[in-house]
């Protein structure tokens, strides 16, 4: 007995599996088992999309709050609050002259064509009220003293162009508001509270998604160690019959290979 156990039995010669029998093994086993195959690859597919849009849209939504956080105090807002001071100063003495002298012109004649603001401007004085807001003066009034007094013209495109550059200004300025606005519309969570609440939901699908997908992988991995057990016991088999060399059988479709090429 001690001579045996000081001589343990020599390891004898490995089967070694070619790359190219591996390959043509799983091929035909995928052929034969496709819609196994398929319902395993779209199980991993679908876990994994869910996984990602879970994350993405985590990830979009805190993206969002944190730039209405801390857009207010950027270098870019208070640019934009210094140019819409600027554009005010700029309006305000346009707006006065303006007014005065809106008022100190004559009434138009009746053959006289009124003025059209949609040709020169590209919008209609009823049109510019809506999107900035207020006028130096009423659209009808503007019409006529526009008629009359044709060196009023370029006086009020002067104001429109600076007016229309303080209402972008503001529009961005507003931006996070907006938004803000936006997301509770859309049922986004805003306040701490639904914050808090939505992180614990957002975990819970997380975690939904990995033990799908966790679920799917190890099924995956059975089955493909219980197709490998199968080669295995199949070359076990042959080794018992072939002495000399061992050929592998085809178990999936084929009668057995008697050699391979390169055995001796």
């Amino acid at each position: 007995m001690t001579s045996d156990a000081a001589h343990p039995p020599a390891v004898q010669r490995q089967i070694t599996l070619p790359l190219s029998k591996a390959i043509e093994i799983a091929y035909k086993s995928i052929r034969l088992r496709l819609s196994r195959s398929l319902l395993v690859t779209s199980g991993i597919v679908l876990a994994l999309a869910f996984l990602i849009s879970i994350q993405t849209s985590d990830a979009i939504i805190n993206g969002m709050r944190h730039w209405i956080a801390s857009a207010q105090t950027s270098g870019h807002f208070q640019e934009l609050r210094q140019r819409r001071d600027a554009l005010d100063q700029t309006i305000r003495p346009l707006e006065t002259q303006l007014r005065d002298q809106i008022a100190k012109a004559p009434k138009p004649e009746k053959e006289q064509p009124p003025f059209d603001p949609h040709q020169r401007f590209g919008q209609s004085f009823d049109e510019m009220k809506e999107q900035l807001g207020e006028l130096p003066s009423s659209p009808a009034e503007l019409t006529a003293a526009l008629t009359t007094r044709a060196e009023l013209i370029d006086l009020f495109g002067a104001w429109l162009d600076a007016a229309r550059q303080r209402h972008e200004v503001r529009q961005e300025l507003t931006a996070p508001q907006q938004l803000e606005a936006q997301m509770k519309a859309n049922g986004v969570p805003t306040s701490e509270s639904e914050i808090a609440s939505a992180r614990i939901q957002t975990r819970w699908l997380l975690a939904l998604a990995l033990l799908v997908l966790d679920g799917i992988l190890l099924i995956s991995v059975g089955l493909q160690n219980a197709a490998y057990l199968c080669v295995i016991i199949g070359l076990i088999c042959e080794s018992k019959i072939h002495s000399d060399c061992v050929g592998l059988p085809n178990v999936i479709a084929e009668p057995p290979v008697p050699r391979w090429s390169g055995c001796h």
